[in-house]
């Protein structure tokens, strides 16, 4: 039974997760696959580094904005009880 025919996908394995780079994948059903890994160290394209850049500013800004945010109280629920006091 040869290979009738394949697909190709480049991307990073990150705690034990894949990442493509370019192409979506898109698989229906079982499928027989085969993983190669190399060890070479991921090289970020610069596509990549100002996409990761621009988020962290975004995320950096949100959080320097919310310093100062001012949160609802909540009701306590009849569930809860007093919390233990470990530090004696």
């Amino acid at each position: 039974m040869g290979i009738k025919s394949m697909q190709e996908y480049e991307g990073y394995f990150e705690n034990g997760e894949f990442t493509p780079i370019g192409k979506s994948i898109k698989i229906t059903g079982r499928r027989r696959a085969i993983m190669l890994v190399l060890d070479e160290p991921t090289q970020l394209s610069s596509e990549e580094k100002a996409f990761r850049t621009a988020w962290l500013k975004k995320l950096d800004e949100a959080i320097i904005l919310s310093v100062n945010e001012d949160l609802p109280d909540f009701k306590r629920s009849s569930a809860m009880r007093e919390p233990s006091d470990l530090i004696d």
